[in-house]
């Protein structure tokens, strides 16, 4: 990691350090939404421990519900909740989100190139440096989840 912001700070001079920010601020606001996403989590894991536990008795005692027209009331208990859906919302959330600021970082950096170097950006220093700002991403991404597994497991 260490070795593709020198090499993109080489390539975009300057502007990496924008670069470097962006990444920063995306990292706080990961940690953020990851800290308050984590008490809905456990919610969310009770509930579905409690709806698999009723998925297999509702599957050994089919023929009882069956023959007796439980049907009904059953598909009412097996049904999403609400913390499960804020927790299928918050997920796709995160999930634009760790998406989205990594292809932000590229784009504010090449708008910015010819303005802050005085010269216009070539394909060689494009091409390079968005290589390398894909091979930040997966770092980048991983370090707020990283951090918050081993906050748990502690």
């Amino acid at each position: 990691m260490v070795i593709c912001v020198t090499m993109v700070a080489w390539q975009m001079g300057r502007i990496t350090w924008v670069a470097i920010a962006i990444y920063v601020i995306m990292l706080i606001i990961q940690f953020i939404t990851v800290g308050c996403a984590q008490p809905i989590r456990g919610k969310v894991l009770k509930t579905t421990d409690a709806r698999v536990k009723l998925m297999n008795e509702i599957l050994t005692g089919i023929r009882v519900i069956k023959y007796y027209c439980w049907e009904k009331p059953f598909k009412g208990k097996v049904e999403l909740k609400n913390t499960e859906k804020m927790a299928w919302i918050m997920s796709v959330g995160i999930d634009c989100m760790m998406s989205t600021i990594p292809n932000i970082v590229p784009l504010v950096c090449f708008s910015l190139y010819p303005s802050v170097m005085g010269k216009p950006l070539t394909s060689s220093v494009a091409f390079t440096s968005f290589t390398l700002f894909n091979m930040l991403q997966m770092p980048f991404a991983m370090l707020p989840m990283i951090a918050f597994m081993f906050v748990q497991f502690k």
